[in-house]
C-alpha cells in the first residue's frame, strides 16, 4: 500500500453560527471527515451549542489520489442525525506545497436543507521529501488532549513520552524505546520528556471489556479488582441488560460477542475521547495489568500459542474439521470486497482462526472493527474465525509497508481455549492466560491475591487512581 502523498494532520478547531434552520433548539454538533469515503473519522459531540469547542486532531496517511479533506458537520439526535452543513478542501489548491493552512470554512447548504454557518480549520501537511530535508526533526506537533488517530506512546517506565511518526517504514518496541529496523530516510523519533507519573496503570486510558458467557453475577466483585487498573469496565454477559450500553450489556450468544465489542467501539467513538483502546478478555481468563507496560497501545495484541495459535495458514493446508469455517470465511470476505470495494487489504489464500478470549483493539482501528463486524456478524462466523479474520484484514490494510506489521503478538500468554488444567503458579509467572475454575477455591483465592498485590502497589503510588 503506497502512502504517495505523506501525512495530512487536521486539527478540528471551532465552529460558529451552526444551526439547522429546520431545528428550534441549539445543535448537538459534531464533524464527519473523510478523504475517502470508505474510511471516516468524527469528533466528539458538543452538546447544546450553536459556537462548539472541539479543538481535536486527525491524522491521514494520503495515498494517491486522495487530493480532497471533505467535512459534513451533523446535530446529533437519539438514533439519527440531522445535517448542519458540508464542504470540501481542494487539498492540491490550498495544502500541498504550502507552509500550512488556516481558515474558516462556509458551510454552504445541502439540497433541501437551510443551513449556516463556519468551521474552523487547521491543516498540515507533510511529505516524505520534507522528511528527509528536515534532517530527522519532527514534521508534526505532538497530538494533544484527544487524539483519534495520532501516534504518541507512553513508556512508562522511562516516563518519556515518544511521538512517532512513521513514513514507509515501521518500528518495533523494544523494552521502553523504539527501536528503527534499519536505517531508512524518513524515518525519525522525538522524545519528549513530561511529567508523568511512572507508575501508573499501563491501561488507564481503555476500557476492560470483560466477557462470561453465563449470567454469573456472583463473580462480578472478583472481576471489579480489576476496575483501578482501566478508565473503565464494562461486563457482558447474556440477559444481563436490555441494551448495549458504555458499561453493560445481555448479548446471549457464545458464537458472536464480538458484535457487542463493535457496539461499545460505536459508543466510544461518539461520547468518549480519551479512551485510547479496548481490552476484551472473557470471565476465565486473567490478565496482570502492571505486566503490559511494555506494549505499544498503538497496536493491536493478540495471544499466540503452540496448541491453538493465532495463526493464517493456506487454505490447501485446512484440516477437515474445519472446511466449514474456511467456507464461511471465504463467504464473508467476499461480501466484505462487496461491500467495501478498493478498502480492504484481504489474502484469499489464507484462513485465520485462533482461540479469541483475550486481545486489545487500538481506538485508531475501531472503525475497521466495526465495519468488518457488520459483515461478519450477519453471517454469524464464530468469534474463533471471525475476530482472527477481522485482525488479519486490518493488519494487511493499515500496515505502512507489507513486511511491518500492526499487531503484537501476547506470546507469553498461557494456555488456550480449552485449557482448565491452570495452577496458582501460571497466575504469578504470566502476565495473562485462560483459563481459570473460578469455581476452584484454591485458584480463586490466587486470582484475587495477585490482584490484591497489583492494587496495593498502584494505592501506593497513586493513591487517588483506585478510589
Amino acid at each position: 500500500m503506497s502512502y504517495a502523498n505523506g501525512t495530512l494532520l487536521v486539527t478540528i478547531v471551532d465552529g460558529r453560527n451552526l444551526k439547522d434552520e429546520d431545528i428550534v433548539d441549539k445543535n448537538d454538533a459534531y464533524v464527519e471527515l473523510c478523504v475517502n469515503e470508505d474510511y471516516k473519522q468524527r469528533t466528539t459531540t458538543i452538546q447544546s451549542s450553536k459556537n462548539p469547542i472541539w479543538n481535536q486532531k486527525f491524522i491521514f496517511y494520503l495515498k494517491k489520489g486522495e487530493d480532497n479533506l471533505y467535512l459534513h458537520i451533523y446535530d446529533e439526535d437519539v438514533g439519527d442525525k440531522d445535517p448542519i452543513g458540508s464542504a470540501s478542501i481542494d487539498l492540491k489548491k490550498h495544502v500541498f506545497g504550502r507552509t500550512g493552512y488556516d481558515a474558516w470554512i462556509k458551510l454552504p447548504a445541502i439540497p433541501g436543507v437551510r443551513s449556516k454557518g463556519e468551521i474552523h480549520v487547521i491543516l498540515e501537511h507533510s511529505t516524505f521529501r520534507q522528511a528527509k530535508e528536515s534532517g530527522g526533526e519532527t514534521m508534526l506537533s505532538p497530538p494533544t488532549n484527544h487524539v483519534v488517530h495520532g501516534t504518541t506512546h507512553c513508556c512508562c517506565s522511562s516516563g518519556k513520552t515518544i511521538s512517532l511518526v512513521l513514513f514507509g517504514v515501521a518500528a518495533i518496541y523494544l523494552g521502553y524505546s523504539f527501536v528503527p529496523i534499519a536505517a531508512s530516510r524518513g524515518y525519525f523519533i522525538d522524545v519528549i520528556e513530561v511529567q508523568r507519573d511512572k507508575t501508573a496503570s499501563p491501561l488507564h486510558r481503555t476500557l476492560g471489556f470483560i466477557r462470561c458467557n453465563k449470567l454469573q453475577r456472583e463473580d462480578i466483585s472478583l472481576m471489579e479488582k480489576y476496575r483501578p487498573f482501566f478508565a473503565e469496565l464494562h461486563y457482558s454477559m447474556p440477559n444481563y441488560t436490555a441494551e448495549i450500553n458504555y458499561t453493560a450489556d445481555g448479548v446471549v450468544s457464545e458464537k458472536t460477542p464480538y458484535y457487542a465489542v463493535s457496539e461499545v467501539m460505536k459508543i466510544i467513538l461518539r461520547q468518549y475521547p480519551a479512551i485510547d483502546g479496548l481490552f476484551y478478555f472473557n470471565f476465565e481468563a486473567w490478565i496482570r495489568p502492571f505486566r503490559f507496560d511494555d506494549m505499544n497501545p498503538e497496536r493491536i495484541w493478540f495471544p499466540v500459542t503452540t496448541k491453538i495459535p493465532f495463526i493464517c495458514i493456506p487454505v490447501t493446508t485446512v484440516p477437515q474439521w474445519d472446511l466449514g469455517l474456511l467456507h464461511s470465511a471465504k463467504q464473508v470476505k467476499n461480501e466484505t470486497a462487496k461491500t467495501y470495494p478498493n478498502r480492504f487489504v484481504m489474502d484469499d489464500s489464507i484462513f485465520c482462526r485462533s482461540w479469541a478470549d483475550i486481545y486489545y483493539i487500538p481506538r485508531r482501528f475501531f472503525n475497521d472493527f466495526i465495519d468488518l463486524t457488520k459483515i461478519s456478524y450477519t453471517a454469524g462466523l464464530h468469534q474463533e474465525t471471525a475476530v482472527p479474520t477481522m485482525i488479519n484484514i486490518i493488519d494487511l490494510t493499515r500496515r505502512l509497508t507489507p513486511f511491518h506489521t500492526v499487531v503484537d503478538p501476547l506470546a507469553d500468554c498461557w494456555g488456550h481455549c480449552c485449557q482448565s488444567d491452570t495452577v496458582p503458579a501460571n497466575l504469578v509467572e504470566r502476565r495473562c492466560g485462560h483459563k481459570i475454575d473460578l469455581s476452584n477455591v484454591t485458584l480463586r483465592k490466587s486470582f484475587s491475591d495477585v490482584l490484591d498485590l497489583e492494587i496495593a502497589f498502584l494505592k501506593r503510588i497513586s493513591p487517588n487512581k483506585s478510589k
